[in-house]
């Protein structure tokens, strides 16, 4: 096995020479360039690479999106008796 200090290594050069939107783009980016290089690697020893660059540089451009919370009031509200009568009959169900 590659040992950490390589491919944190692999990480500083590619991070010079692209950059990244995603964490997945660079781990994928950084697990393709160890099978280049024919360096034995693993999920765990890339993510800890990354985070040891993480200290001294950002390793993505964008941040991630944050989703507003769905209100209460904007939920769906439950169908009437009669509008439920309506859809079911447009459908040609009767009860």
């Amino acid at each position: 096995m590659a040992s950490q200090s390589v491919i944190t290594a692999v990480v500083h050069e590619l991070l010079k020479r692209e950059s990244f939107s995603t964490y997945v783009d660079l781990a994928e980016t950084v697990k393709d360039r160890c099978a280049k290089l024919r360096l034995p690697y693993d999920a765990g020893r890339v993510n800890d690479a990354i985070r040891v660059v993480e200290r001294t540089r950002p390793c993505v451009t964008q941040q991630p999106v944050a989703y507003p919370r769905r209100r209460e009031r904007d939920a769906v509200r439950p169908v009437s008796k009669a509008d439920a009568t309506r859809i079911l009959a447009g459908l040609g169900i009767r009860l």
